[in-house]
């Protein structure tokens, strides 16, 4: 018994010391484009590097490692009751397969609908897995699991703690790829910002009885994206990643391995160029979720809209965002005010608010009920979204997917949304912020040490 309590205490330690002073991200490394205009040594051939351009993409994929494909027909999912029935109706008319990752996902009505779907979907005889993460899925009843795994369903969860690997349960799977017949002619995908959990819900009634109508400020405003073609076959690479890491297992599946690369014939004046990036702990060093945010923003000429649930950037994209204000781009930035998850990590943030506001940074906080989307909207060109904060535990800690889209349907409608946002925000001044107490910035100072953890 003593020897357990001396690995148990000595586990502890390892992992607190990790936590507190190893480095999370390439905080000290600002992304320079050579030969851009607005760079040192411009050069006149490549003033076309805008945000969605295609020497823009070519340097995303360059960095990144990840290829530029195409897709179409993107759908925003603004509301959590249409995400649940939507997504439920998908698992229903699945023949093939379901493939499903999720982070976070909550015991509640939300999750006992998803599991009864799921489990009616194995017994039809549909592959169903499902990868929860052990600390985000925590609270699943362990009798669903069992019901949906005797339905021939199956259940993983990512980065168990382990004596053996104590720092991997920092590193959880914060991705969100949700996969139906995945690489047959009808696959649909669901990717974003949301979760399985009644906070997303306007009613904790299940679906035939929605008499419990909850409180407006009590549910979480998110989003996700539902997707089709190219784009789902790209979340379903996400998930067999993920997968495979957890478990072992190569999904190679006929009707998946069919569907590889959009033949350029099959590119049609209709599709949209975009790069989706699949970040995993386990990368060898590699932030493909910073390159794409620090690079979009570098790229942009006129505009930079951002919103985030949970904020921590680091010193090279507080630099960019700072830099891009004084140069006279409208940059602005949404994040939880009051009503919010994580008040630890709001008050951390507050230690950058003076010296972003002094570059000209708007800085907007959301008042009615607590803010989980992710996207940044780049000069009415390009967007990036999906389930990544700009923090350091997606730049570098978490399994991530994001994708970023050149399509303009798509940024009209997300700017109009960010607009919405901004209506419903109090903004935030200098002078605001020179009125905040002596302790609330000392306060928040201090918890910059520990908030790239909270």
């Amino acid at each position: 018994m003593i020897i357990i309590v001396v690995i148990l205490a000595v586990s502890f330690i390892i992992v607190l010391l990790g936590l507190l002073f190893i480095p999370t991200s390439r905080s000290d490394k600002d992304i320079v484009i050579v030969g851009d205009a607005s760079s040192t040594t411009p050069n006149p051939n490549m003033t076309s590097f805008t945000a969605g351009s295609p020497t823009f993409l070519r340097t995303l994929s360059s960095v990144t490692n990840a290829p530029i494909d195409h897709g179409e027909n993107i759908k925003i999912i603004d509301n959590g009751d249409d995400f649940m029935n939507d997504l439920i109706a998908e698992i229903n008319s699945a023949s093939s397969s379901v493939n499903f990752t999720l982070y976070p996902w909550s015991n509640g009505t939300f999750s006992n609908n998803v599991f009864t779907a799921l489990t009616a979907a194995a017994r039809r005889g549909v592959t169903v897995r499902v990868l929860l993460d052990a600390v985000g899925g925590h609270t699943v009843p362990s009798n669903l699991i069992a019901i949906l795994t005797k339905a021939g369903g199956r259940v993983a969860k990512y980065h168990q703690f382990s004596l053996l690997h104590p720092y991997q349960f920092d590193e959880r799977d914060h991705a969100r790829a949700i996969v139906i017949d995945g690489g047959m002619e009808n696959e649909t995908a669901f990717f974003g910002g949301m979760g399985i959990g009644d906070d997303w819900l306007e009613s904790t009634a299940s679906t035939s009885n929605a008499n419990s109508a909850k409180n407006p400020a009590d549910i979480w405003k998110d989003m996700m994206f539902e997707v089709k073609g190219g784009m789902a076959e790209s979340l379903e690479n996400d998930f067999a990643e993920l997968w495979n890491e957890t478990t072992g297992e190569i999904i190679a599946e006929p009707a998946r391995l069919a569907l590889a690369i959009v033949p350029m014939e099959m590119i049609s004046s209709t599709t949209v160029p975009y790069i989706n990036i699949m970040s995993i702990p386990s990368s060898g060093g590699l932030e493909p979720i910073r390159d794409i945010f620090l690079m979009s923003m570098s790229a942009a000429q006129k505009s930079i809209y951002i919103v985030s649930p949970y904020l921590m950037p680091d010193r090279g994209i507080l630099d960019e965002l700072e830099t891009k204000a004084r140069a006279g781009l409208d940059v602005r930035i949404v994040s939880p005010g009051d009503t919010t998850f994580a008040p630890l990590l709001r008050d951390a943030w507050h230690a950058d608010y003076g010296e972003l506001l002094k570059a000209g940074v708007k800085l907007y906080e959301y008042e009615p009920t607590m803010d989980h989307e992710k996207y940044m909207v780049i000069d009415g060109d390009w967007s990036v979204v999906g389930s990544a904060n700009l923090d350091s535990r997606s730049e570098s800690l978490n399994a991530e997917n994001v994708m970023g889209i050149a399509d303009p349907v798509l940024v009209t409608a997300l700017t109009k949304l960010y607009v919405d946002d901004i209506a419903a925000s109090k903004q935030i001044t200098v002078a605001d912020w020179q009125s905040w107490s002596w302790f609330s910035k000392v306060w928040s100072r201090f918890l910059t040490t520990f908030a790239k953890q909270i």
